[in-house]
């Protein structure tokens, strides 16, 4: 017994120097608690060894990924922190299982794994744009998710969706600052912000769909003082009485208006063709850039209609845009649009070519509102 405590003193000297003894002394009274705690130090220091002396030995040194799919380690399948690379063949599959193999060591190899599944990505659908009308702004929405999404949050606005943002068929209602907030803009200027007659200068024109009356001003000084103002806006120089006469008279010509009708004050005793006919000679004066005509064919007989949609199709080039509102194809067996949109109750609810137009001439539009 001696002998083994002489052996574990010269061991704790050796590794804990000056303590060591300050240690024995102080236990030199409770002998039996200082060989078992020696001994304890002992046993564990000495254990700690031998488990290092085997890892040296049989521990392995690395470890090796594999995979069943077809994707790549980066950076090398022999990091053990490797990121892996799905193929588009490995997220068909959806299942993935990945083996760590482990490399070196003289004590055979071990291996683990790990299964990865792979979930089809949320796709969300919040439906087509919509126009509504500022009397009745709220929006029936339509929002539809697929893939592993499985619920729906609508967001933005001020306004309130009904009955709650979860519902992907929720209700929008916008608030009043937000039906303020539209805008309408011609090359970039809002015309929001511009008087009517300031717009006019900026290139916007309307032909009404019943003209009104103006009594005591002749159609020749309306005409020239709007054309003079547009070009002044423009920063042109006012044409003189002689030239205006002249380009008058030949736009007059081909719209078949007479110098008589020229003299009278501004639709007053005009037949209904003749004050479509006085509104394209207008808007061929003012030469717009954005042409908008609201039920120009209401009231035309075949004729006046002709004359009326030959005068807009001269007028049709790249740097002029036309608006044209009707109820009926016939206008536009003449004048051939680009593009026809449907409205109803202030917001359109189908657009597509001319066929559109034809289709409602043919049909109606009962089965078009039964769609929306």
């Amino acid at each position: 017994m001696q002998h083994a405590r002489v052996h574990r003193e010269q061991w704790a000297r050796e590794r804990f120097g000056a303590l060591a003894d300050t240690l024995f002394a102080a236990l030199d009274r409770v002998d039996p608690l200082a060989d078992a705690l020696v001994a304890t130090l002992a046993g564990r220091f000495d254990a700690g060894a031998a488990l290092r002396a085997r890892e040296a030995v049989g521990g392995a040194t690395g470890g090796v990924w594999t995979t069943n799919g077809t994707g790549t380690f980066s950076p090398n399948a022999t990091t053990l922190n490797a990121t892996y690379l799905p193929s588009p063949a490995d997220l068909t599959a959806k299942d993935l299982t990945l083996t760590l193999t482990t490399t070196g060591g003289s004590c055979g190899t071990g291996s683990d794994q790990m299964k990865i599944t792979v979930n089809a990505a949320a796709n969300v659908n919040a439906g087509a744009d919509r126009a509504v009308c500022a009397a009745s702004p709220a929006v029936v929405l339509a929002g539809q998710i697929s893939g592993s999404a499985t619920i729906g949050t609508w967001s933005g606005g001020a306004g309130a969706f009904a009955p709650n943002a979860n519902s992907l068929n929720a209700t929008y209602t916008p608030t009043a600052g937000e039906i303020a907030a539209g805008s309408v803009t011609l090359n970039g200027k809002s015309l929001l912000d511009l008087d009517p007659e300031a717009r006019a200068g900026e290139g916007v024109f309307l032909a009404f769909q019943y003209p009104v009356e103006i009594p005591g001003v002749g159609n020749m000084t309306f005409l020239r003082t709007a054309v003079n103002a547009q070009r002044k806006a423009r920063g042109e120089e006012e044409l003189s009485a002689g030239d205006f006469l002249k380009i008058i008279r030949e736009k007059a010509k081909t719209l078949k208006i007479d110098a008589e009708m020229l003299k009278r004050p501004v639709n007053v005793g005009f037949s209904g063709g003749e004050k479509k006919r006085n509104e394209i000679l207008q808007m061929a004066m003012l030469e717009p850039k954005m042409c908008i005509l609201d039920e120009t064919d209401s009231g035309l007989d075949v004729d006046a209609m002709k004359l009326v949609a030959d005068g807009v199709n001269a007028l049709r080039d790249a740097g002029r845009s036309f608006l044209v509102i009707t109820h009926y194809q016939r206008l536009l067996d003449h004048i051939r649009p680009d593009v026809v949109h449907i409205m109803a109750a202030g917001r359109i609810i189908k657009s597509g070519g001319p066929e559109l137009a034809l289709e409602v001439e043919a049909n109606g539009y009962a089965d078009i509102l039964a769609e929306v």
